[in-house]
C-alpha cells in the first residue's frame, strides 16, 4: 500500500495532464458551486443576533470546473468516479458526462444545523455523483443496497477543514467503490479524510490540493493512519447504514 500528497496550483488543470486509465477509482470532494457555498457562508440576521459571514479560502466550483470533472474523471479512472456535489448539480453532471453518468446518491447528515432564518426547511444532506468508465462493466461492493448513507457531519470538530467529510463515510465509500490494492485518486484532498480511509483499508492513494498548509496536515494524518492496523472491508461496509436499506 502506497500513498502520496502533492500540492498543485490548479487541480482542474492538472487533471487534464493525466493519462487515460492512470488510476483505478476517483473519490474526491471538490468545492461546491457559488450558490451553495454562499449559502453555507452567508451572514444572517436571526432575531436580535447577527450571524457573521464565514469566509472560505478557496473559490467555488465554476461551470467550467464541473465540466472538466465530468469529462476527465471517467477518462482517468478505470472504474468508478465518486464526486461529492450539490444535489442541484446532478443534472449538470449528467449532461456533461453523458453515458458515463450513473446516478446521484445522498449523504444524510444527521447532525446538520437547523435553518437559522427559520423561513425555509433546513438542508440535511449533500449529493454524491457517481460516474463510471465506458470501457468496463460496472461492479461495486454494495450488492443491492441503496445510494443513501446516514452519517454525522464534522460540524463542531476543532480545526476542521471547511469541507471535511467524516471518517466513517469515507471508509464506507472507499469500501463500496474500490477494492483492496487498487489506487484511489483524490484531486481535492483537503484534510486527507479520504486518504486516511484508503490507507486504513489497504488501498493505494494519490491526493492533490492547492493549499500547501492543508497538504502538510494531510500528509501528517496519513502517516499516523499508516501506523494503525488495517480495517477489514466488511467492517467499513457496515458503517453509515440506513435502517432497512443496506444488506
Amino acid at each position: 500500500m502506497t500513498y502520496a500528497i502533492e500540492c498543485v496550483s490548479d487541480s482542474y488543470g492538472a487533471f487534464q495532464e493525466l493519462e487515460a486509465g492512470d488510476v483505478d477509482v476517483v473519490i474526491t470532494d471538490p468545492p461546491y458551486n457559488a450558490h451553495v457555498q454562499g449559502n453555507l457562508c452567508s451572514g444572517s440576521l436571526v432575531g436580535t443576533k447577527n450571524v457573521p459571514k464565514y469566509e472560505l479560502d478557496f473559490a467555488p466550483q465554476s461551470a467550467a470546473g464541473l465540466d472538466i470533472l465530468a469529462r476527465e474523471c471517467p477518462r482517468v479512472a478505470r472504474r468508478w468516479s465518486v464526486i461529492f456535489s450539490a444535489v442541484e448539480d446532478f443534472g449538470l453532471y449528467k449532461m456533461a458526462a453523458r453515458e458515463a453518468y450513473v446516478r446521484g446518491c445522498i449523504w444524510y447528515k444527521c447532525n446538520a444545523m437547523g435553518q437559522l432564518t427559520v423561513d425555509r426547511p433546513a438542508t440535511a444532506y449533500e449529493g454524491i455523483t457517481l460516474l463510471h468508465s465506458y470501457a468496463v462493466k460496472k461492479a461495486w461492493n454494495g450488492r443491492g443496497s441503496y445510494g443513501i448513507w446516514r452519517c454525522n457531519g464534522t460540524r463542531g470538530k476543532k480545526d476542521r477543514h471547511p469541507n471535511e467529510k467524516p471518517p466513517d463515510l469515507c471508509l464506507k465509500l472507499v469500501a463500496l467503490f474500490s477494492n483492496r490494492g487498487e489506487t484511489v485518486f483524490d484531486a481535492f484532498c483537503g484534510s486527507g479524510a479520504i486518504g486516511e480511509a484508503c490507507v486504513r483499508l489497504g488501498r493505494n492513494y494519490v491526493g492533490w490540493d492547492s493549499d500547501p498548509a492543508w497538504c502538510d496536515r494531510a500528509r501528517a494524518r496519513l502517516t499516523v493512519a499508516a501506523g494503525y492496523p488495517e480495517i477489514a472491508d466488511e467492517q467499513a461496509l457496515g458503517l453509515c447504514s440506513m435502517k432497512g436499506t443496506d444488506t
